[in-house]
């Protein structure tokens, strides 16, 4: 290396080399001896690189081999509704079938001159379903057995609400085989919902589910599983990209922490894990994206796992899954910690217990207990949702200058 420093230096600074062709021949070979020196720690360089990229290769793929067996498609048999009724999601369906019958009948024609033999999907303008495809379709994950043996799986509310608690569903697990379950219950102010799988699968595996303590941070590698637009065993990777959104346009009430992700989320991915790629733990369940398009770009939000297993303790402790809700828009006076009611909403429990607009919560007494002091609107909804559908509860409430306990009988939340 000296050797070469030395020609460098020569090269620049003796003056009698007698030709520019003199100096260049002298500059050149000590260049190309650096060169030559070089090689060898550019190749080392690329090699470690190299090594790295396999060993983060493996890691990935081991982690994604060992999750997969716990990730399964969910296709649930959606029941005819009249025109009008059901959830919000039953409506969007019913419109889309609206939009789809008016494209059969301004294209169909032509399709069928073109593709004989082919028939055309019937929608039904007055069902809201179009015949013979009535199937709402998702992903889940599996998260216990049951005592029975039953596998226990965790989805969304919004991928089962088509149908009804009871009802049954068709599982596609990791080796591509069908099997039958059976929807346990959902509970929509955290869009979550258990499904027992009635067939055994020896090869299934139950994947654990991250607790709250578990430390994640913005940048940590995750893994999107489940079956987008019906593919099932589909993988795709991100980061967190950001923790504790407290809330989402159209996300259910009584969440308040989602994890955001830009691993790519499309339709279908609905109820699928979401997996720390260092301790294949699900973190969280694949609930919505925001796009302006309809398409992953890159905003995903994930139901935390504490979600979860508060759920499945609510069934095992209560029998319950669904949710409670009051029926009231509510206000926050952060001020005074105190919740102020608005629109009180038909054939609600506030209206049944005759609270008005304007009515401020003060307390809330439940078996004895008085709770109070109110952090937010979504703390005093997520209080309320966690109570067990038709249990009576009591409001102390001001109503101008008065105090007055107002019994309330929660009814569930659909």
């Amino acid at each position: 290396m000296k050797r070469v420093i030395g020609g460098l230096l020569a090269a620049l600074l003796v003056p009698n080399f007698g030709s520019a062709a003199t100096f260049e021949a002298v500059a050149g070979s000590a260049f190309a001896e650096f060169r030559q020196m070089q090689r060898p720690l550019v190749h080392r360089i690329s090699a470690g690189q190299d090594d790295i990229i396999q060993r983060l290769n493996r890691a990935k793929a081991e982690a994604i081999a060992f999750a997969d067996p716990g990730v399964v498609r969910i296709e649930v048999p959606v029941l005819r509704r009249p025109e009008g009724s059901g959830s919000p999601a039953q409506q969007r369906q019913q419109q889309l079938n609206q939009f789809m019958e008016y494209l059969m009948g301004k294209f169909g024609e032509e399709y069928l001159k073109n593709n004989p033999g082919r028939q055309l999907p019937n929608f039904s303008p007055d069902s809201g379903q179009p015949r013979g495809m009535g199937r709402s379709t998702g992903s889940g994950v599996i998260i216990g057995r049951e005592a029975d043996g039953s596998l226990l799986i965790a989805t969304n509310a919004h991928v089962v609400e088509l149908n009804e608690v009871g009802g049954e569903v068709e599982i596609t697990t990791f080796d591509m085989e069908s099997r039958s379950g059976k929807i346990l219950g959902y509970n929509k102010s955290v869009d979550l919902a258990l499904v027992k799988m009635n067939e055994p699968c020896t090869g299934c595996r139950v994947l654990e589910l991250a607790d709250a303590s578990e430390d994640l941070q913005v940048g940590y590698l995750v893994f999107a599983m489940g079956a987008p637009f019906g593919f099932a065993k589909t993988t795709t990777s991100g980061m967190i990209s950001m923790l504790k959104r407290t809330s989402i346009p159209g996300g259910p009430p009584a969440v308040q922490n989602y994890i955001q992700t830009d691993a790519p989320i499309n339709r279908g991915n609905s109820g699928g894990p979401l997996i720390n790629a260092a301790t294949r733990k699900v973190v969280g369940i694949n609930t919505a994206i925001f796009s302006p398009s309809g398409g992953s770009v890159g905003i995903a939000f994930t139901v935390p796992s504490a979600h979860v297993t508060e759920l499945v303790e609510r069934y095992r402790t209560r029998g319950v899954i669904s949710a409670s809700r009051l029926g009231a828009e509510i206000g926050f006076n952060p001020v005074r910690r105190e919740i102020v009611l608005g629109r009180i909403l038909p054939e609600s429990a506030a209206k049944d217990a005759q609270l008005l607009p304007g009515d401020v919560v003060l307390k809330v007494i439940v078996g004895g207990n008085t709770l109070g002091n109110f952090a937010s609107v979504q703390d005093f909804t997520k209080m309320i949702a966690d109570m067990t559908p038709n249990e009576q509860i009591t409001f102390r409430i001001r109503r101008g200058n008065q105090i007055r306990d107002v019994a309330v009988t929660l009814k569930e939340f659909k």
